[in-house]
């Protein structure tokens, strides 16, 4: 029996699918046209960390060439929200979790040589200065109409962030005149970030969907930038909150040191630490296919670029970049690199991920060391060797790469999806898809006749069955549930079908269905956790990058969900049955794996039923294996069928089908069809019918007093 859905829970149910379908919109990025050439520098103090090192030092400020691992901390960035008055107050919350959640994921993936006194930036007032005499280099003469500091001419920077201004005398040991006293400055940070919602002409170009806009405003005196805005457009604030997050994420990156004019000050034959066995090779700008695109050459990014495509012959090998009229822009090339949060337009935040080919960009420019621990798993092209992304490659139609304006599905396998091209594809077309195209979601118009099944455990598969003889249905990406049971075997299930074995590059039959299913040979995209992950999770933090550090990185607790499908949620939600589950539940893990049973905790029961459990940390070398290794263990034993458990009070035997390590739905969907919950197609009809039983009360009402009305007369 199904739980009946309020009419409030109903109508915030449907607010959350627009905002999560108006999400799905590309952004435009604008980083190249607004960034300028030129910038402040601000000269920083370092950390030293011995007496070793410090001799190497001028002034205590390091050389930024070769340092060692322990010179690096975390980034530490502090956000300034400028100009929020008029902004309302559910945005504002909004904007700060979202730029804080981007800043906390970033502080996980970065590190850099810690700054050692409160920053100050730089102001741009002096006009000359001393050539000579005892006040050299000292400013002689003020700019007219000076107005304050300007973050790319969007935010004014506060004057307690900047450092003083005076003019002197060629001579004298005293200011002339006091302009502007020195600023507090912001301590213990490495960045400061300002954070606007303002509307500008940038917010309304003709043909473009920008979101936001963001760029660098200072350098310290090694180039690294210490200073940055983003700028939220207010008429594009409709968007979900995971969008808004990868949006965020993209203009910080672009804020931090992922810039075309930042490239070429790289100091690419010096690597970033001591013990690196990177070839020296400079930045490239030869073209590298016919379209003119260019590629980056760096050591890291080749490094990173070689072991994921599979490459090794290439001598010139790197990766393409967007170009624009022979100039190199500040994204990568879609087509070697479709899904990656730096392509130029950021897409549905489930398939984006913060790849390491992009973090080795920063690695490379010697400002910073990268936590490659926490990078999301890059899949696209992964292995498809030193011509993938190339025009005479990516024309074919092959798993990554289509022609025409076919449907089908995306290259994940997570959602259905269009062939498509566009301006950064051309002429090339790949598979892409919106919201509403998951099949995690349930669609209320899908037809009946063909099969398909929408839940957390479903894919997309290109089929043309069908129940009816008498159809006929090209051949289209349709979603059907999905298990592996081992390293070269998956089997698929249709509506109404038993488990049926999917050989890969086969097409198999379904009993009681005209027609094929197509079984692709995408094992390691379809059999991995990456494929369920996506990069809004949680970075995990590396043990041995940060060593100077680690006493302020704490272990989080690993999240674990366990399906069985064939169990009744509302059995178990009667009398106790719940602590019995749950305690059959801890020994069965713990016979997989030994470990102190206290460890685990924050057991919770859904509809589905998919049981939800967090794995504590270890304490100590006899508490057991840490939650990688656990959950490595379970997953195994899932997906090869041996995770069962036996209820006493029914004798039954359960067994698992599935297993992840992230939350199983996210807030704004639906429960999924079949897991207890209502589907999208029942909650309207009972809104339908609430609405017209709603009308017959009112007309009944009328009716009855018009009729004691005529009564009394």
């Amino acid at each position: 029996m199904k739980t009946p859905v309020s009419l409030s829970t109903y109508l915030w149910f449907l607010v959350g699918l627009v905002l999560s379908l108006v999400g799905t919109l590309n952004g435009t990025c604008l980083h190249d046209s607004i960034q300028p050439i030129d910038v402040s520098q601000k000269t920083l103090h370092y950390a030293t960390f011995n007496a070793k090192r410090h001799s190497r030092f001028a002034g205590g400020v390091p050389s930024r060439g070769r340092r060692t691992v322990e010179d690096f901390e975390p980034i530490r960035i502090s956000p300034f929200f400028i100009e929020f008055e008029n902004v309302e107050k559910n945005v504002q919350s909004l904007l700060k979790k979202v730029v804080g959640r981007a800043i906390s994921k970033i502080s996980q993936l970065l590190a850099v040589v810690p700054a050692l006194n409160p920053v100050l930036l730089a102001r741009t007032a002096c006009q000359t200065k001393w050539s000579d005499g005892p006040n050299k280099h000292k400013c002689s003469g003020s700019e007219r109409n000076y107005g304050g500091e300007y973050c790319l001419e969007t935010v004014k920077i506060p004057d307690e962030h900047l450092e003083g201004f005076s003019l002197w005398s060629r001579t004298e040991k005293e200011p002339v005149k006091i302009f502007h006293q020195p600023g507090e400055g912001v301590n213990d940070t490495d960045y400061l970030l300002y954070v606007s919602v303002k509307d500008s002409k940038n917010c309304w170009l003709k043909d473009k969907h920008v979101i936001a806009f963001a760029g660098y405003c200072q350098t310290d005196q090694h180039g690294r930038p210490i200073s940055g805005v983003i700028n939220f457009c207010p008429n594009q604030l409709d968007v979900s909150k995971d969008s808004m997050f990868m949006v965020a994420i993209h203009e910080l990156l672009h804020a931090m040191g992922f810039s075309k004019r930042l490239f070429k000050k790289f100091e690419s034959c010096k690597p970033t630490v001591e013990d690196s066995e990177l070839p020296c090779i400079a930045l490239n700008d030869e073209k590298s296919d016919k379209g003119g695109s260019k590629k980056l050459i760096l050591p890291s990014v080749v490094k990173k670029a070689r072991q994921h495509f599979d490459c090794h012959t290439n001598n010139k090998y790197g990766v393409l970049m967007e170009t624009k009229d022979g100039e190199v822009q500040s994204h990568w090339d879609p087509r070697m690199m479709e899904s990656s949060i730096m392509v130029p337009t950021v897409g549905l935040p489930h398939q984006t991920v913060l790849d390491p080919i992009t973090l080795a960009v920063f690695e490379d420019s010697g400002w910073y060391k990268v936590n490659y621990s926490a990078a999301d798993k890059f899949l696209w092209g992964k292995g498809e060797g030193c011509l993938f992304g190339q025009l005479d490659t990516c024309v074919n139609d092959t798993k990554y790469f289509c022609s025409g304006s076919q449907e089908g599905c995306h290259f994940l396998h997570r959602d259905k999806a269009t062939c498509q091209s566009g301006m950064f594809l051309e002429p090339c077309g790949v598979y892409q898809s919106k919201a509403d195209n998951r099949c995690s979601i349930p669609v209320k118009n899908s037809p009946k006749d063909r099969g398909e099944m929408f839940s957390h455990r479903s894919r997309c598969f290109m089929a043309n069955i069908t129940k009816d003889s008498s159809a006929s249905y090209d051949t289209q990406g349709m979603c059907y549930e999905f298990r592996c049971r081992g390293k070269r075997i998956y089997d698929i299930r249709v509506k109404s079908s038993r488990w049926t074995s999917c050989p890969m590059g086969k097409s198999i039959s379904i009993p009681g269905y005209h027609g094929v299913v197509h079984c692709p040979e995408i094992l390691g995209i379809l059999c991995t956790k990456s494929n369920r992950e996506t990069s809004t999770r949680q970075p995990v933090s590396s043990p041995d990058l940060y060593s100077m550090s680690t006493a302020m990185v704490y272990p989080l607790p690993f999240l674990i969900n366990i399906v069985f499908e064939d169990l009744d949620y509302h059995y178990l939600r009667q009398g106790s049955q719940m602590d019995t589950f749950r305690r059959i539940i801890i020994n069965r893990v713990l016979e997989l794996q030994p470990l102190d049973r206290r460890r685990l905790t924050s057991f919770r029961v859904r509809r589905g039923t998919i049981v939800s459990f967090q794995l504590l940390p270890p304490s100590s070398p006899k508490s057991g294996p840490d939650g990688k290794r656990v959950y490595s263990l379970l997953h195994e034993a899932v997906f090869a069928g041996n995770f069962s458990i036996v209820i006493p009070d029914t004798g039954r035997k359960h067994t698992a089908t599935y297993i992840s390590n992230m939350p199983m739905f996210e807030e704004s969907l639906p429960t999924p069809h079949g897991d207890g919950g209502l589907s999208m197609g029942e909650m309207f009809a009972m809104g339908t019918v609430l609405v017209v039983a709603f009308v017959l009360i009112i007309i009944a009402a009328i009716c009855f007093q018009n009729r004691c009305c005529s009564c009394n007369g």
